[in-house]
């Protein structure tokens, strides 16, 4: 997510006094020096600027007045925040300044945050990073209050003491504030709010509801019990299902092979019956071209009859010989053409010859064809009768297959029946475990409640917080890491199976430490919302790493020195962490080069370098 913050600087100014003023890189930096120069007091400052009420009081912040703080906001533009020492609201400036600038009339924002409009300063950073307007819940009634810079502050900005503390890192340890601060974690972690939640109704109420239902899930409790006072228990039930459902997986198989070989009896046979079909119509079409040859025939032999019945007239008549004509008596000699027609009336019967001999040669050509008909047809007829013979066996084989796969179905049927009384049977064993539990649940919530912790963060979600607590601790060498993981009951870290505040101050540190940073880079990798910013104030100087046969942390403090190599780990791994500013103060120094772009704050107890963060009262000659 691009909506980041980073804080560029914090400087004190006032009356008679040398202006103060660190300045923070925008990727890490450490501040390092002897006990009592300043360090944690910077860490105290900047949640003062975040919206604690109060600012500690030190020797040496007497005579300043104003504190300042930068910030960058992720549109890239710069402001910086001035508070008074003693505390109240704000005034923002535009722009860098190490001082209160004079020829710029800054904003007042409130220091309370405010629901209903922007005036604090809590919504002004909020609105920022898209976290302004967001709800958290209160209590089991599921009463909201506001998300504010102070819930932000907390889980980003740690001091020494908390640090240290035994209190869960997310926590404050006051009990009524408990629910509202887990669902700060979680509005990080998860990236959703409370807003959706309804308050719920008041104990009387509940209980009166809480009545009603329970006697509607009696009833059903009693109902489902009467289903199965014949039935095994639930164990049994099961053990009965699975063997059941191997029986029907058998079954099934052979089932199938049943299937397959009827299937191909079912296409031969269809097969068949297409085959004897197209024979059946192809001896149709013979028959009715056979008919119309008969026809044909016929009407060739009629032609043949009137073509030898003009002949014989012909010849009776005379009309094809060259003699005295029979009816005028004319000799040939005398005769004259036919001046209608052309021609002499002998060649009527070349003309009768010729049409008698094409005639004969169609009447032959088309006894060919029915003779080729008649032969086809014969072979149709013997086609159809093998048909029959293979239909007929076809059927048969169809039979036997339907014989032999009717009692696999039903066995398989009563198979799936007897499985189906079984899971019923199995589901109202867990519907009455199901409704003795919402009866559970009915009584308890018909009982008066005070707040109670919000739901447990969800799998995934602690899953990915654990992973990414242990990728930071086995970065640093922690002994152990790998079995390190986040609590979404306890919302508290465990190591070696014991909540963090069972252990040291030192390990409790580390953890700490692990989760604040943990926290950011989950956020950073998820596009989750955070201010983009973490300060941790003495992580490393009360942690000593176990010895081979020790344990994990020695009783002696005064005694406990830290190993360089764990420092240089934890240095190493902080220096690489991306795109989220980390800014610590620590007494331990690194035993190894910092990286060129870390910013290296150094105080000293002596008059050579920076004595501290607030100048000392000069002392008199």
């Amino acid at each position: 997510m691009s909506d980041r913050i980073s804080i560029t600087h914090l400087a004190f100014v006032g009356h008679g006094r040398p202006d103060a003023s660190v300045e923070f890189g925008p990727s890490v930096t450490i501040v390092r020096g002897p006990s009592d120069t300043g360090k944690s007091f910077i860490a105290d400052s900047i949640d003062f600027m975040l919206g604690a009420q109060n600012l500690r009081e030190i020797p040496q912040l007497t005579g300043y007045a104003t504190v300042l703080m930068g910030l960058k906001f992720p549109d890239e533009h710069f402001v910086t925040i001035t508070r008074q020492v003693s505390g109240g609201g704000y005034t923002v400036y535009t722009g860098t300044h190490f001082s209160v600038p004079a020829d710029q009339k800054g904003a007042s924002l409130g220091a309370a945050h405010d629901p209903r409009n922007d005036g604090g300063l809590s919504n002004y950073i909020l609105d920022a990073i898209d976290l302004n307007g967001r709800q958290l819940r209160k209590n089991a009634s599921n009463k909201k209050v506001s998300f504010t810079l102070r819930h932000l502050a907390h889980l980003t900005v740690i001091g020494e003491t908390r640090m240290q503390a035994r209190t869960a890192p997310p926590l404050t340890g006051q009990h009524t504030e408990r629910t509202t601060e887990v669902s700060a974690l979680k509005l990080l972690l998860l990236g959703e709010d409370d807003s959706a939640l309804e308050e719920v109704i008041a104990p009387s109420e509940r209980r009166t509801i809480g009545r009603a239902k329970g006697e509607v899930v009696d009833q059903l409790l009693a109902e489902a019990r009467v289903k199965i006072e014949k039935s095994a228990d639930v164990g049994q039930l099961h053990t009965q299902l699975a063997s059941l459902t191997a029986t029907i997986r058998a079954a099934g198989d052979d089932i199938d092979a049943a299937t397959r070989a009827r299937v191909t009896a079912a296409q031969r046979l269809a097969g068949l019956r297409a085959a004897r079909t197209e024979v059946q119509g192809r001896a149709r079409d013979i028959g009715a071209l056979s008919a119309r040859f008969d026809l044909l025939t016929q009407q060739y032999d009629s032609d043949l009859a009137r073509l030898e019945m003009v002949s014989e007239a012909g010849n009776l008549l005379g009309y094809f010989s060259p003699e005295a004509c029979p009816f005028c008596g004319a000799e040939s000699a005398h005769q004259h053409s036919n001046l209608e027609y052309g021609t002499d009336t002998t060649a009527l019967a070349v003309v009768v010859a010729s049409e008698r001999a094409k005639t004969e040669a169609l009447r032959g050509d088309l006894q060919q064809a029915i003779e080729d008909l008649r032969t086809e047809a014969g072979r149709l007829r013997t086609r159809d009768r093998d048909l029959v013979d293979s239909i007929s066996a076809s059927e048969t084989a169809l039979s036997i297959a339907d014989e032999e796969l009717r009692p696999r179905k039903n066995g398989f049927d009563e198979l799936l029946r007897t499985r189906s009384s079984v899971e019923s049977a199995i589901a109202v064993h867990r519907q009455i475990t199901d409704l003795e539990l919402m009866r559970a649940q009915i009584d308890e919530e018909a009982k008066p409640k005070r707040a109670e912790p919000v739901d447990p963060l969800p799998l995934v979600a602690a899953g990915r917080f654990s992973t990414a607590i242990q990728d930071r601790l086995r970065a640093w060498g922690f002994p152990g890491a790998d079995s390190v993981r986040f609590d979404r009951n306890e919302f508290d870290i465990v190591d070696d199976e014991q909540l963090r505040a069972s252990h040291g101050k030192g390990v409790r540190a580390i953890l700490h430490a692990a989760f604040t940073l943990a926290l950011a880079d989950v956020c950073q990798a998820h596009d989750l919302p955070h201010p983009g910013f973490v300060v941790l104030d003495s992580p490393l100087v009360t942690y000593k790493p176990p010895k081979k046969g020790e344990t994990r942390e020695a009783d002696d403090e005064s005694a406990q020195r830290l190993d360089d190599s764990f420092v240089a780990r934890f240095f190493r791994s902080v220096q690489r962490t991306e795109n989220v500013q980390v800014i610590i103060m620590e007494n331990t120094d690194p035993p190894e080069e910092l990286a060129a772009e870390t910013i290296d704050i150094e105080f000293t107890d002596s008059n050579e370098g920076r004595r501290g963060f607030l100048a000392t009262t000069p002392k008199k000659d």
